[in-house]
């Protein structure tokens, strides 16, 4: 068979394991009114295998679910003939369905349906509110060297920095340490990335630590003695470079201290969430003393307790490393906080906060307005005032 770039694109996405630059190809794909037909034969096959009980789409498809026999409800209620109810079901699945995941590609987000707590009843008519638009986040921080000097970086960057035993360089979104030797006068750096930043680093041990937007790591230039100590805030990924003998240790203000020897988990630590939490992709790690295995996440209340999540969703939890805002089963005000942490804005509501969930990933490459279109389709409105602040409005 041919290789159909249209479906493997699809496969992708409907995987959780497309990249930012196929999520763009897709897109240009889909602004082809050639490939629409195409795109309906694969949804048609979705169908049939949902038909067959296949596990695609789960929660998709039991959200869309409910909305399509909640609407053929409705039609029977308006008298549709009992001979007809079956076939009635059918078209409808079939309308229902392929609307909802054409629109899940075509808008460029995979938040198609919201649970408010509700009954569900179909969006009112929109008032489109059109923002200015903003351009997403971009490789940004700033150095503070020992000293206290200060060296603002971005992906244009290419310079080489001297401190004591350490070689400093910077490529581009990324900086990287090299020790040139031992040497008993450590230095500290810090690394901020502000709101609508990220950056990646490497350190003299060869750990690789990428950090979100609102993030910041201070980091000896070299490490010396039994222990490689670093210090985090807001949201931090990290792949530790084994070393028996010296364990590293990532202390997340007066909260959490976490002890690896060689692994890649991500920590979550901003100041307004509800919990910090410790995501362990492999290896393993101890959270305040207790032992994190791979798939599981701690979770530290405001009261320091610490709750263990089993089979956690690994995939949410790095999805902003893989470019990607993952919404599954987040509320509004978390998807908001994300939105002004990585578009640099304000988020205020009117009145109380709207009780929605969403579902869905979409490519934190896509422009706010690109953002917010897809959320308007669920009835949530919005409108954009001077200074980068956006109102949430019903």
């Amino acid at each position: 068979m041919p290789f159909q770039p249209l479906e493997y694109y699809i496969n992708s996405y409907l995987s959780g394991s497309i990249t930012p630059e196929e999520w763009g190809e897709l897109q240009e794909l889909l602004k082809d009114s050639n490939n629409w037909q195409e795109l309906k034969k694969l949804m048609d096959i979705q169908i049939a295998e949902y038909a067959l009980s296949e596990p695609l789409f789960p929660r998709m498809k039991d959200a869309i679910r409910k909305g399509v026999l909640e609407k053929i409800a409705g039609d029977e209620a308006a008298g549709a003939p009992e001979e007809n109810l079956g076939k009635t079901r059918t078209v409808a699945l079939r309308r229902w369905y392929w609307a909802a995941a054409a629109a899940v590609l075509l808008t460029g987000t995979a938040a198609v349906y919201y649970m408010a707590g509700k009954k569900h009843t179909p969006p009112p008519a929109l008032v489109h509110h059109q923002p200015a638009d903003i351009a997403p986040g971009t490789n940004k921080a700033v150095l503070t060297l020992a000293n206290g000097s200060t060296v603002s970086l971005d992906s244009s960057g290419a310079r080489v920095i001297a401190q004591g035993p350490a070689v400093i360089r910077q490529q581009g979104g990324q900086l990287l340490y090299a020790a040139k030797g031992n040497s008993g006068n450590i230095t500290y750096n810090t690394l901020n990335t502000p709101q609508g930043g990220q950056f990646q680093l490497q350190l003299s041990d060869g750990t690789r630590i990428w950090l979100n937007a609102a993030s910041s790591i201070t980091y000896p230039t070299a490490f010396t003695g039994h222990e490689r100590r670093v210090a985090v805030k807001g949201e931090v990924y990290f792949e530790i470079a084994p070393s028996a003998n010296t364990p590293f240790i990532v202390q997340v203000d007066d909260r959490a201290a976490i002890e690896v020897l060689g692994t890649a988990f991500n920590v979550n630590a901003y100041k307004d969430e509800k919990s910090l939490d410790a995501t362990l992709l492999n290896g393993s790690i101890k959270v305040n003393g207790v032992v994190i295995k791979p798939g599981q996440q701690a979770r530290i209340q405001p009261s320091s307790e610490i709750r263990i999540v089993k089979q956690a969703d690994v995939v949410k939890a790095l999805a902003w490393k893989n470019g990607l805002f993952d919404f599954e089963d987040a509320k509004l005000d978390e998807v908001m906080r994300q939105l002004a942490r990585w578009y640099d804005i304000e988020v205020s509501y009117e009145g109380d906060i709207p009780d929605i969930e969403f579902i869905g990933k979409i490519s934190r490459n896509s422009s706010l307005k690109g953002v917010l279109k897809g959320l308007e389709r669920m009835g949530v409105h919005f409108r954009l005032d001077e200074g980068r602040k956006l109102v949430v409005i019903k």
